[in-house]
């Protein structure tokens, strides 16, 4: 296994097998256990095939490392998707709060600055983008259900309702009033 792991560490720097005490799931041990005997098995038939059958195996090995490094980099996107479903479960259940991104980060286990680019890399859209978007979903709800404008206003989280009547109207291209009136005639 030491010659194996010196080959693979030669074939590809920085690979890194994961040993028993790193895995938290059974599923991650056994897929490990199952690469290392691939790659064990690949080693010795390099070490005593010709020329071309050496190529073929090196471009195995060379594919089975990626895919392990594709396996932890799955991984990894996995956590980062864990924290940041919890900061937008975090976002759904306190819209109504004064947020802020560094708050929301701490919520989620980040430093502010990574939980930005990691939001924005997960999501597709910026943490102030998905926070007002939010906002905006909850006070079409309010003023469908009969909400004043104020009340939809500063319960849905908006802080000043001049920034409320302008992201609204850049959203919907109507006037929170217009949204009501309109919405009531439909139901």
């Amino acid at each position: 296994l030491i010659h194996a792991l010196a080959l693979i560490r030669r074939v590809e720097p920085g690979f890194k097998i994961v040993v028993e005490r790193d895995l938290t799931h059974g599923l991650i041990r056994q897929i490990n256990i199952r690469l290392v005997a691939c790659a064990q098995i690949l080693i010795h038939e390099y070490e005593s095939s010709g020329d071309c059958q050496k190529l073929m195996l090196w471009y195995i090995l060379k594919c089975l490392l990626r895919k392990k490094r594709a396996f932890g980099e799955e991984q990894k996107n996995s956590e980062n998707n864990r924290g940041i479903k919890k900061a937008i479960i975090y976002m759904e259940t306190h819209f109504a709060e004064k947020m802020t991104l560094q708050s929301v980060a701490a919520e989620a286990g980040y430093q502010a600055a990574y939980f930005s680019e990691l939001f924005a890399r997960v999501t597709g859209e910026t943490y102030t983008s998905a926070l007002k978007r939010l906002r905006l979903s909850r006070a079409k709800s309010m003023l469908a259900g009969g909400f004043t404008v104020s009340d939809a206003c500063f319960l849905s989280g908006f802080g000043s309702l001049s920034n409320f009547l302008e992201a609204f109207k850049n959203d919907t291209g109507m006037t929170p009033t217009e949204y009501r009136i309109k919405a009531s005639k439909s139901i």
